[in-house]
């Protein structure tokens, strides 16, 4: 968490100490020059010049344009076309203006240009505030210091504003922080903003640290709000009862471009247009007022509240704004015009906070009646309504992207919803009353602000706890004090520190080379296991060669066997005649010729046996009949695929056949139809097309008929 000083302040602060003894003594003496620098005035410097310059045409006698340059009091009032000086604003004064040259009519007429030196005295008394004596206190101007380059529109910027060398010693510092009325989130940066007393922090919302603090001597922001572009912090604010306004910076620089209102009581809501060159505010005084950043000037008045306007929000495109009151009372505005556009009813108590999605089409409401509210802008009616909090609803906001809405209130919750109204999950956020809630540039982040001043950043997908941020942070010098501190606490643990490194060094060197051993086993090891995959990859290839070679010389050797087996069954019935030839030689050796005779007869007859194993198994005529039978079977087999290819081909033509009948039956059905309904004038051209209709069909239908008589043939020839 990020209850200490971070690791950006303690860097910063060190560097402080380390610059103090050098960096004290040049601040003291840019002090005294400040002191010291002479201050520009109307009696001593600027009349000498208008007496020298102006004072022939414009003096009590001959005063042309009813401007008389003589006095101090005379310059104020200014001639008939107004003033002629404005304070801090050599610009807008047309005594510089015409004097220099940069407007006509060019001044004195018909002479050259007053020097250089003199212009400037005249440039540097209005600047300086339009002292007349050394004694004088400067005139401050009643205009904003609006730089038109900050006029802009809606859309992300090139380059995200963010702050740049801005103070970060905190205007006060209280024993104990105070309640968070307002947060707000730049929409393209890292930048947090916090109400605080007499001040705003800005904070780095993901890094947490401070990023700078902009002075409220005011008193007390309750309202603040991002330009759509990011540039802008607009607060509003002031002190109860007696004062109030809107404070517009420069969120880069942190310099105050707008100041507008000037309120006898404390502004409560507050906001500023997308191209910034309206604000709108309100409070206890009920009425709600639009200025005009540019001229400085009050436009509108509306007084529609009957009770204390407590919140205002303009649209992302500034088309229109939204306040709502402590009566309940919700209402949508006209920007431009300041025209109502639409009463919202549907809260029962007061609306405290309001939030306008990216798009600007939908806007969501919260109320101390619990209840939250989504509103569509094209007729401005409900899109939903729910129970957000038990007790009173006090801070809305939408993410950046649209998809969610964060609420907080009196039950101590921060809630993420979807966008349509739909719960996604409840954080328990503190122990005290939630009073304010803001999503962070990418919607992954949630910020949430208590009673007590405590401040939490949440993820918004587990609703989790990120970090802590400082609502009362230390001074410069407490930050100091802090890090002298810990830089000696540190300074009083290097000895052990550095015996740690060593002992580190040693076990980290160790370590290493114990990995090299590893990695060169591993090495080794990956070497052998590529050569032995390579051996087996080569082994399993002969393999599946010596396998078809064995299958092979194992259906030789079947044959072979097989051929051997019958030429020793002849060999073994050849012997056994010759054993009883031999037996019947010995018995009756009296008829040897006879037996002689009958063994020469059975050589013959063994001949003629093996002839005629060696014929043909069938004779020509047979072979014929045979080969005559295969080819019918052949040709059988030809027209049986040719009868299937054209039973498919008829089955298609059929299958199509029922698509334009159908087709058709459509058709005419519909002509009828069309004939039912048709005025009289058209009744004829309906009936003609009916009658096409009804011979289309008739043809589809004869078609269909065809096909499916050729498809039944042809199957009944299968």
């Amino acid at each position: 968490m990020n209850s200490r000083p971070s690791a950006h302040t303690l860097c910063l602060t060190v560097s402080i100490c380390l610059a103090l003894s050098g960096g004290s003594s040049l601040l003291a003496q840019d002090d005294k020059k400040a002191a010291a620098a002479p201050k520009t005035t109307f009696v001593d410097h600027v009349l000498p010049i208008l007496e020298n310059r102006c004072l022939n045409c414009h003096n009590p006698d001959e005063a042309k344009g009813g401007l008389d340059l003589s006095t101090f009091g005379a310059t104020m009032t200014g001639g008939s076309g107004g003033e002629v000086v404005v304070a801090e604003d050599p610009g807008g004064s047309r005594l510089y203006t015409l004097m220099a040259h940069t407007e006509t009519p060019k001044m004195p007429p018909e002479k050259p240009k007053s020097p250089d030196k003199e212009i400037e005295i005249i440039k540097n008394w209005i600047a300086g505030g339009l002292l007349e004596t050394a004694s004088s206190k400067a005139r401050k101007s009643n205009k904003p210091k609006l730089d038109m380059n900050l006029l802009t529109t809606t859309g992300k910027p090139d380059v995200a504003a963010m702050p740049e060398h801005l103070i970060l010693e905190p205007e006060v510092v209280t024993d104990r922080p105070n309640a968070v009325p307002a947060l707000a989130h730049s929409p393209w940066a890292p930048i947090v903003a916090i109400a605080g007393q007499k001040q705003v922090l800005l904070y780095h919302s993901e890094d947490f640290d401070l990023l700078g603090v902009l002075p409220y001597p005011e008193g007390f922001p309750q309202s603040l709000n991002f330009s759509p572009n990011g540039s802008l912090l607009a607060c509003g604010g002031g002190r109860g009862g007696k004062s109030g306004g809107v404070v517009v910076w420069d969120v880069k620089n942190g310099e105050r471009v707008i100041e507008v209102g000037k309120e006898f009581d404390i502004v409560l809501g507050s906001d500023i247009s997308a191209d910034h060159r309206r604000v709108v505010m309100g409070g206890p005084g009920k009425n709600i007022k639009i200025w005009d950043t540019v001229t400085g000037e009050q436009v509108s008045m509306i007084k529609k509240h009957p009770d204390w306007m407590l919140t205002a929000d303009i649209s992302p495109d500034g088309v229109l704004f939204a306040t709502g009151g402590r009566n309940s009372g919700l209402y949508v505005w006209e920007t431009g015009s300041g025209l109502e556009f639409y009463t919202l009813k549907g809260h029962t108590k007061a609306v405290t906070d309001l939030a306008w999605r990216p798009d600007g089409n939908v806007m969501a409401s919260v109320s101390e009646d619990g209840q939250a509210i989504i509103w569509e802008m094209n007729e401005g009616k409900q899109v939903k309504k729910w129970a957000a909090h038990g007790g009173g609803a006090l801070a809305i906001d939408f993410s950046p992207d649209g998809q969610f809405i964060a609420t907080a209130g009196r039950d101590k919750t921060v809630k993420i919803w979807k966008s349509d109204g739909t719960a996604v999950r409840t954080i328990a956020a503190s122990p005290d009353i939630v009073m304010s809630v803001a999503f962070t540039h990418d919607s992954k982040r949630v910020i949430s602000g208590d009673y007590t001043g405590e401040i939490k950043v949440w993820n918004v997908a587990d609703g989790v706890e990120l970090a802590k941020l400082d609502a009362n942070p230390p001074s410069i010098d407490q930050q100091i004090a802090y890090s002298t501190k810990r830089i000696a606490e540190v300074r009083g643990q290097l000895p052990k520190l550095e015996e740690g490194i060593k002992v580190v060094s040693t076990e980290l060197t160790n370590a290493r080379n114990k990995l090299n051993e590893v990695n060169k086993a591993a090495a080794d090891a990956a070497g052998k296991k590529a050569a032995m995959e390579n051996l087996v990859k080569m082994l399993e290839g002969q393999a599946k060669t010596f396998t078809g070679q064995i299958a092979a010389a194992k259906t030789v050797l079947t044959q072979k066997q097989a051929d051997a087996k019958t030429k020793t069954d002849a060999y073994n019935n050849q012997v056994k005649a010759q054993a009883a030839a031999k037996a019947e030689v010995t018995k009756w050796t009296a008829e040897f010729q006879k037996a002689d005779a009958a063994a020469k007869q059975a050589a013959a007859n063994l001949a003629a046996a093996k002839a005629e194993a060696e014929k043909p198994l069938l004779d020509a005529n047979s072979q014929k009949a045979l080969n005559d039978a295969a080819a019918k079977v052949a040709a059988a087999d030809a027209a049986k695929k040719q009868s299937d290819a054209k039973v498919a081909q008829l089955k298609a033509a059929d299958d199509a056949a029922n698509v334009k009948l159908a087709a058709a039956a459509k058709a005419k059905t519909d002509a009828a139809a069309k004939l039912a309904t048709a005025p009289e004038p058209e009744k004829p051209a309906a009936q003609n097309a009916l009658n096409a209709a009804t011979q289309a069909y008739q043809v589809a239908q004869n078609a269909k008929n065809g096909t499916a008589k050729a498809l039944a043939d042809a199957r009944a020839v299968q």
